[in-house]
């Protein structure tokens, strides 16, 4: 059998090309190297406790292999830890990637787990009792040369992989159908050194197996009572160790990597429950193709003889992930609960609690950027790690926070965790304060009122011999015209039209108010007055004289009858330059001035929802990733998030195993999301169901997706419901 475990690591996921990145590429090799370590350095100390045993005939085999009385092992899960996220050697630049990844702690432990795991299924579950052998040298040559070729494979495995992995992350390949052609040793192209490798390994397994315990006549089933019990004069016995070192290779990875891929169907290519998460136990081989449940004969599921009926609760074995029911024929099953049912949850928000569909409590980390439990600090993003930590990571510079109630201040985070409440731009304008010769703009962080220029014009008041014009405060002045201004005509040809002076239109006989030979001022009338004196009175105060062309200044006549051109106030709106993130408005000296809008002003959006649109302090308009883990454009997918990554791109990771999702409308289906699907199981054995209206039936899901209503089997009487007519009738309890 040549096949490794890459398919069962992969086999429920598709990766996102944010994995491309090469941090995360080189933070997810290390710590499957560093797993792979650990399970190296327990595999030695498993050899040395074994051999030391075998050779003194003591029982202390089974306390020794977990002992590490060198330290060895702890160092190396030491290691793994400082490699990881926040570690003293931190491999991951600080960031947890996406997918493939558990944490430090978690990978050392499934190198340990997977090689004591291997230990008993080749000696079986009691080391004590199966590693005696009265200092008898050919039982110890025997047992010690056929467990150091087994671990041979197992290391030669374990390269393989991690070697094959990493060529294909870094090639590029985010597929779980890419990788598992890459690096499938049964047909994976580029890998015919390594199929050799473990061929050439097996041969000697094989070889060893023959010269030291065969042809010296050893009792092998003794020597080997685990998983592949009778097998060692078999030329199958490799392939049973091959099969025994892929499953425990592949629940290291998935423990490594933070997955729930069920490693059933890869080490040997069927669905057998030949390789169940059952910890340092040694699985049963079974031919059928489901999941068994571990039977055990008690009392109250056979009493008087009478077998009860299937699927009536009976002894608890301690396992929340296992029910325990009657199997209908006297015994009391231990059966696994299906995959994604609920467990103890361990209180920490990032990470999801379900059982994983073979006996155990899974606590598997949420995707990396899905939220968590809000620190109180508005400027922060709290979100999980992807290792199964809340943290809170300072939001971008330029992100909102709380105002401060003041219109003249921008308050954004400042990118270090805090909110800040930045001047905006002299200019800027700001709430009116009803009088419109004052002009309304921000100073020094306040909103100013400052009075327009004397003779800046205000509100008409629809006399046309009176001048509107501002007093230099904050009122609008209407002040009659001189006389001799134009004003509307009569229909008399004979006469001129004329205000008086007095803020009237007159019509003299001309030529009163006739024009008559100019002064050299832009500022004066010339008109004859009623005794036909050529005079020429001042116009008002604001009146339009010659321009200067500059925008920013008034061209208005003064008291004294000159032509002037005074700045208008600061902050008065001049023509726009065309940039987003500049104010254009007239500076204090008369010049049209565009400074840059505050940091943090919104300015026209890029087509990411990833990016946030701010001006930055030089007056340009930007696009900063958005905080990882804020929401992003939804891809209508219930079992994915939707969230932006660290590189500004909005991925939508699958939710954990065992989260809820629509509902199927049976009862007796669990409906969960699974590699971004939602699923359907059929709920586990002993699930409640709809009562049927009857006490003498039971009424519980099948464990296919159905809700039966059998009859109650008995023994007496005594063991129907009260409910019932009370009979117990052919082993049945009657309606």
């Amino acid at each position: 059998m040549n096949r490794i475990v890459i398919a069962g690591v992969v086999g429920v996921l598709v990766l996102t090309s944010s994995l491309a990145r090469a941090s995360h590429i080189a933070c997810i090799s290390t710590l499957n190297k560093n797993a792979g370590k650990v399970a190296q350095n327990q595999n030695k100390a498993l050899r040395a406790c074994l051999k030391n045993a075998d050779k003194a005939g003591m029982t202390g085999a089974q306390a020794c292999s977990t002992a590490d009385t060198d330290g060895k092992i702890a160092a190396a899960k030491q290691k793994t830890i400082d490699n990881a996220v926040g570690g003293t050697a931190d491999k991951c630049e600080g960031i947890a990637p996406p997918l493939l990844y558990a944490g430090g702690a978690l990978a050392g432990a499934a190198g340990e787990k997977a090689a004591l795991a291997f230990a008993h299924d080749l000696f079986g579950a009691n080391l004590d009792t199966s590693v005696v052998s009265d200092g008898d040298k050919l039982k110890i040559n025997c047992r010690a040369g056929v467990y150091k070729r087994a671990l041979k494979i197992f290391a030669t495995d374990v390269k393989v992989f991690q070697k094959c992995k990493l060529d294909e992350l870094k090639n590029g390949v985010v597929t779980n159908a890419g990788i598992v052609a890459a690096c499938d040793v049964a047909g994976g192209p580029g890998l015919t050194d390594a199929i050799q490798k473990i061929q050439k390994a097996q041969g000697k397994l094989v070889d060893t197996a023959k010269k030291a315990c065969i042809d010296r006549m050893q009792d092998t089933d003794a020597l080997f009572p685990g998983f592949c019990v009778g097998q060692l004069g078999d030329p199958a016995f490799a392939g049973c160790v091959e099969s025994r070192i892929e499953c425990r290779i592949c629940q290291m990875f998935n423990d490594a990597d933070g997955l729930n891929v069920d490693c059933d169907l890869f080490d040997d290519g069927t669905s057998n429950a030949s390789c169940l998460d059952t910890g340092n136990a040694t699985p049963t081989p079974t031919q059928t193709g489901t999941p068994t449940a571990t039977p055990t004969a008690v009392s109250d599921c056979n009493p008087g003889g009478v077998p009860r009926s299937a699927g009536i609760r009976c002894g608890d074995d301690g396992n929340e992930c296992t029910d325990d029911f009657c199997s209908g024929s006297g015994m009391c099953l231990h059966q696994p609960r299906a995959a994604g049912e609920s467990c103890t949850d361990d209180a920490n928000l990032c990470t999801q609690d379900f059982c994983n569909g073979s006996g155990s409590c899974l606590h598997n980390p949420e995707p990396s950027g899905v939220a968590c439990p809000d620190d109180g600090n508005e400027c922060t993003r709290d979100f999980c790690n992807g290792g199964g930590s809340c943290v809170h990571d300072p939001r971008v510079s330029g992100e909102a926070c709380s105002d401060d109630g003041n219109e003249c201040t921008a308050d954004i985070c400042n990118g270090s965790g805090g909110c800040v409440h930045s001047q905006r731009t002299t200019g800027t304008a700001c709430t009116d304060d009803g009088f419109e010769c004052t002009s309304d703009f921000c100073f020094a962080g306040s909103c100013l009122h400052n009075s327009k220029q004397l003779g800046e014009s205000c509100t008409d008041d629809g006399n046309e011999c009176t001048g509107d014009y501002c007093n230099g405060g904050v009122t609008c002045l209407h002040a009659a015209q001189p006389f001799g201004r134009a004003c509307t005509p009569d229909t008399d040809g004979a006469t001129n039209d004329v205000c008086d002076g007095s803020g009237a239109c007159s019509h003299p006989a001309a030529p009163i108010g006739g024009g008559c030979a100019p002064d050299t001022s832009v500022c004066t009338l010339d008109v004859f007055d009623v005794t036909l004196l050529c005079t020429h009175p001042q116009v008002l105060v604001g009146a339009s004289c010659t321009p200067d062309s500059l925008e920013c200044t008034l061209d208005f006549c003064d008291a004294g009858g000159s032509c002037i051109h005074a700045s208008k106030v600061a902050g008065t709106p001049c023509m726009a330059d065309t940039l987003p993130c500049t104010e254009d408005f007239c500076d204090l000296g008369g010049g049209c001035t565009h400074p840059a809008k505050a940091p943090g002003t919104t300015c026209p959006p890029d087509t990411s929802s990833c990016t946030l649109d701010i001006c930055d302090l030089g007056g340009g308009c930007t696009h900063p990733a958005m905080s990882p883990g804020s929401a992003c454009l939804s891809d209508g997918n219930e079992c994915t998030h939707d969230f932006c990554d660290f590189g500004a791109a909005c991925v939508h990771p699958s939710k954990a195993t065992g989260s809820p999702c629509t509902g199927d409308a049976f009862e007796c289906t669990h409906d969960m999301c699974d590699s971004g699907a939602c699923i359907h199981p059929a709920r586990s054995v002993l699930a409640g169901c709809s009562s049927d209206g009857d006490d003498c039936t039971l009424d519980q899901c099948d464990g296919a997706g159905s809700c039966r209503n059998e009859l109650l089997t008995c023994s007496t009487t005594a063991e129907c419901p009260g409910s019932c007519s009370g009979s117990c009738s052919s082993d049945t309890c009657m309606p």
